[in-house]
């Protein structure tokens, strides 16, 4: 359920005199959690969390406000989880409450219509002691530091069509997929993205409950609007929060992709450099070709395992500012090892994988 909040508050008047400078738009998502651990956004250097108590407009911690700035503040996010157990408990005032508690920490807030506005409702939450322990309150979304990744990759590739974009939506991709939101408001008008397909690693589910293929997280969207898209990336990321596994469900989202696929289709990964997949007993389950593009190089080698999706399919691996290699006529030799070279690194054939024998800083801890 999303829709567009856009109305008059329904709060005193000095409330509303505060608001009548700025209408401000906001986008309300509702989170299929019964419960979703927001502290978990706490260490990422573009996010600063500010939480209110529970069933009230004041903030836990004001010290906190110290560290706020407003420049590159991009996206202003409201969570809450809408449990009472007052039958005329009213959320929509409390939320303006909030909001207008907010104004008054940041007064700049009033005179800027540029940072995006969403509502996130936590769904599912049934008894009181669990919406105590929710965070309630606001998540503000910085845009600096972030990498250009798909965007750069696209417009350098105008002639790929009919995209299939399978996305790592897990919160250490969130700088990413910040400039990601960025580039689809500016360029989906030329609507060469079919589809997205979003992976969490398993909604938040404990790692000892993942199984090969089926840890779940896999999500998928298609629309002529790219607000679907942009929704998605933040609804599927939330619902993700709870992961504490390093390895990711890459190729269980890969395939689910090649099941939308047509004739013609290009199949494009969007994965976190720093992050392996822990699936990837299933390459062999990929028949189509996967085009790679490697999230938050920075000064690291390319994540080797990324490079082997890539090579294995005859795909092609990429990032934010570079192609980096075409395999569709790469060759399999059994018999002897054939050093290939990556920019820099070397590589040798190592079964029908590659393996870097260079390489100083790779993500990846294991090989095919």
């Amino acid at each position: 359920m999303e829709i567009i909040i856009k109305k008059l508050f329904t709060i005193p008047i000095f409330t509303f005199l505060f608001f009548s400078s700025l209408a401000q738009e906001r986008t309300l998502q509702i989170i299929d959690r019964s419960y979703a651990d927001i502290n978990m956004l706490n260490g990422l250097y573009n996010v600063r969390l500010l939480p209110c108590s529970f069933g009230k407009e004041k903030f836990v911690d004001t010290i906190q406000f110290k560290k706020i700035e407003q420049k590159d503040l991009s996206e202003i996010w409201l969570i809450y989880s809408g449990f009472s157990t007052n039958e005329n408990f009213n959320q929509d005032q409390l939320n303006n409450l909030r909001i207008a508690e907010l104004n008054k920490k940041l007064p700049f807030l009033k005179s800027t219509t540029k940072i995006k506005w969403t509502d996130m409702k936590i769904a599912g939450l049934n008894n009181l002691d669990t919406a105590k322990e929710q965070f309630h309150g606001f998540v503000l979304v910085y845009d600096y530091k972030a990498e250009k990744t798909l965007g750069p990759v696209l417009d350098r590739h105008k002639n790929w069509d009919s995209i299939i974009v399978v996305v790592d939506v897990t919160t250490s991709m969130l700088p990413s997929l910040m400039e990601l939101n960025k580039w689809l408001d500016l360029n989906y008008k030329n609507k060469q993205i079919d589809r997205f397909v979003y992976f969490n690693d398993g909604d938040g589910i404990p790692d000892y409950m993942k199984r090969l293929n089926a840890t779940g997280g896999v999500h998928t969207d298609t629309s002529s609007n790219y607000n679907t898209y942009v929704k998605g990336i933040k609804k599927y990321m939330i619902m993700g929060l709870g992961n504490m596994d390093i390895g990711e469900n890459v190729l269980e989202a890969l395939i689910t992709a090649q099941k939308f696929a047509r004739p013609g289709s290009e199949i494009v990964l969007l994965s976190d450099n720093n992050s392996s997949p822990r699936d990837t007993a299933l390459i062999d389950s990929l028949k189509l070709p996967v085009k790679v593009i490697a999230c938050g190089v920075n000064d690291c080698d390319i994540n080797t395992s990324l490079i082997n999706i890539a090579y294995r399919t005859g795909g092609s691996i990429h990032t934010g500012i570079s192609d980096v290699r075409d395999f569709k006529n790469a060759k399999y030799p059994k018999e002897k090892e054939i050093i290939i070279n990556i920019g820099p690194k070397k590589y040798i054939t190592f079964g029908r994988s590659l393996k870097c024998i260079n390489c100083t800083c790779d993500p990846d801890l294991k090989y095919f």
